[in-house]
């Protein structure tokens, strides 16, 4: 599957995150962390909770509306068997971050960090 053009690594600086809106409408969140970068869905799963405001530790985010907790690397939510987070694979070229943005769920797949 083909990745798209998201941003310049300078746009999401270490410890930060942003949002952005995918080709398809879909908002996505990106993370930078001593772990590397991570793209996740922008809305909590359980309650629809905003993640860009989320707390992240430890390669965990955490929404901030309920405490429902998620591996960035791969969606698990730590706290409720059973759910999920979707995430997307990034990729770095260049200075520049991609997405796969027309992937499905990573549910099966491995670790998404990309480092830059």
């Amino acid at each position: 599957m083909a990745y798209s053009f998201l941003c310049d690594l300078t746009a999401v600086p270490l410890g930060a995150a942003r949002q952005f809106t995918l080709p398809d409408k879909e908002e996505v969140v990106v993370f930078h962390t001593s772990r590397g970068y991570f793209a996740t869905a922008a809305w909590c799963p359980h309650a629809g909770g905003i993640l860009l405001e989320g707390q992240v530790k430890k390669g965990t985010l955490k929404c901030l509306w309920h405490g429902w907790k998620y591996r960035l690397s791969d969606g698990v939510c730590l706290n409720q068997k059973g759910k999920r987070l979707r995430v997307y694979d990034l990729k770095i070229e260049d200075g520049r971050l991609f997405i796969q943005w027309d992937s499905p769920d990573r549910s099966a797949r491995g670790d998404a960090a990309v480092n830059g």
